[in-house]
């Protein structure tokens, strides 16, 4: 798979979960990869650092309402 398309799974992913309670954790391992991998991958390809559970909210609230670039 490659890294754009780990990044559109990474959204789709949180797309289809925003009521549920995300983390690292739970995105790599539905994509099977290590969270490590993720986080770099998804920073490398959008500049947005995955730290800790407020990014992903961020990303979330961005998907929700469609008000800025993921």
């Amino acid at each position: 798979m490659s890294k754009n398309n780990i990044v559109e799974s990474i959204v789709e992913y949180i797309e289809n979960h925003l009521n549920e309670e995300l983390s690292m954790d739970s995105i790599a391992k539905e994509l099977n990869y290590s969270k490590y991998y993720i986080a770099r991958t998804f920073a490398e390809k959008t500049g947005c650092i995955f730290v800790h559970r407020k990014p992903i909210e961020r990303t979330a609230y961005f998907i929700r309402n469609k008000t800025g670039s993921v």
